[in-house]
């Protein structure tokens, strides 16, 4: 028999042990893989493969951006908009401007790096499915979170027991997004 694209959670007592499991996931077909720790870890997050956020070089390229068009506004409104000789000042005066450019500059970083960060997280959001797990937060495990498209349940049966072996103690599906929160009840799933 032949599932849709099935989510499931797995909570592990040690981060070794999630380790391990990482790559046993991935040899299963499992797409999607993510992980969460009770604490930042740099070993977690080379398992898993994930790339560093683009949004760096974003909020670079947007601060760089109004920063060049603070300094243009400010040469136009001088020389095109409204030209007038203050305090014998010349028209071009970069050192003048500099305050301006700077200010412009981080307030490009700073909206830019908010917005982005709203965009890749997806948020606002008020419900993430995780949350909806029984057990997820409760306490300081390590949980690793997949998804099998068009799994058989035998397949999921012979994973479920290798992530037992290595120190599973339970395995539960996860909600999609838009199921209600009480379709899974407290403990449903396989506690190994």
């Amino acid at each position: 028999m032949t599932l849709p694209e099935a989510r499931w959670m797995a909570r592990f007592a040690t981060e070794r042990d999630l380790l391990d499991a990482i790559p046993i996931v991935r040899r299963a077909g499992a797409t999607d893989v993510d992980a969460a720790t009770p604490v930042e870890s740099d070993a977690v997050l080379d398992s898993l493969e994930i790339r560093r956020s683009r949004i760096p070089t974003a909020a670079f390229f947007a601060a760089v951006g109004l920063g060049v068009g603070a300094w243009w506004i400010e040469w136009w409104t001088r020389n095109e908009s409204f030209p007038s000789d203050v305090g014998a000042r010349p028209n071009v005066s970069s050192w003048a401007d500099l305050p301006i450019v700077f200010e412009s500059t981080v307030l490009g970083v700073a909206v830019s790096s908010f917005v982005l960060l709203l965009v890749a997280l997806r948020l606002p959001r008020l419900r993430h499915p995780w949350f909806a797990v029984a057990q997820f937060g409760a306490d300081d495990a390590c949980w690793l979170a997949w998804a099998e498209p068009h799994a058989s349940s035998s397949r999921h049966a012979d994973l479920a027991a290798e992530l037992a072996a290595l120190g599973a103690t339970t395995i539960l599906p996860v909600l999609p997004d838009d199921a209600e929160p009480d379709a899974v009840e407290n403990g449903a799933g396989s506690s190994l």
